[in-house]
């Protein structure tokens, strides 16, 4: 968390994109800024499926509809998807950064509801072995729900990254992502 700051070029176009549902746009992240950050991988085709977060150094957290999700296909298990951890670049690999992590376990909510609302849309990905923390690879720290409140009322903001959509383009199909990790304050 970070004091808020009114004047934040991003807060009204944040907001805006808030009221319909999506967070997009946003700036180019500092290398290292977000060393939880976790891209979800498709083996194939290789392509990006979701951002996710690093929370130890054995699991990751990310989003239900990121592994099952019908409507879109989406039917994931440990054989179909890795993890990289470290990365600011979408599109490349970053040696001595970047690490390669292979999945042996997938745990979604039991009763993730991915037919009417997807209320509890949450699923935890355990790691086949710990990964080594370094500069670019750290775990998130996630407050308690007792800090979170007395932040949010002290008018402390937080903030969001990953290497989504830069325009809302929902539903046109064509896809924007850029070629580094951004965030939105």
């Amino acid at each position: 968390f970070e004091e808020k700051d009114i004047s934040d070029s991003t807060e009204n176009e944040l907001l805006e994109s808030c009221s319909q549902g999506r967070i997009v746009k946003g700036v180019e992240a500092d290398v290292g800024s977000a060393p939880w950050q976790v891209m979800l991988f498709k083996k194939k085709p290789q392509e990006l499926v979701c951002g996710a977060s690093l929370i130890s150094n054995r699991w990751v957290l990310t989003a239900a509809h990121c592994i099952f999700y019908p409507p879109w296909d989406k039917n994931y298990t440990t054989d179909d998807l890795l993890v990289r951890i470290g990365k600011h670049s979408r599109t490349r690999y970053e040696q001595g950064k970047e690490k390669i992590m292979f999945l042996d376990k997938i745990i979604t909510h039991p009763k993730y509801n991915w037919i009417e609302n997807l209320d509890r849309d949450i699923a935890l990905l355990r790691l086949s072995k710990p990964v080594p923390f370094n500069d670019y690879i750290r775990p998130i720290c996630l407050p308690t729900k007792q800090i979170v409140q007395s932040l949010l009322l002290a008018g402390y903001k937080g903030r969001v990254t990953g290497w989504g959509n830069l325009f809302d383009t929902w539903g046109s199909g064509a896809r924007q992502l850029p070629s580094v990790l951004q965030q939105v304050n």
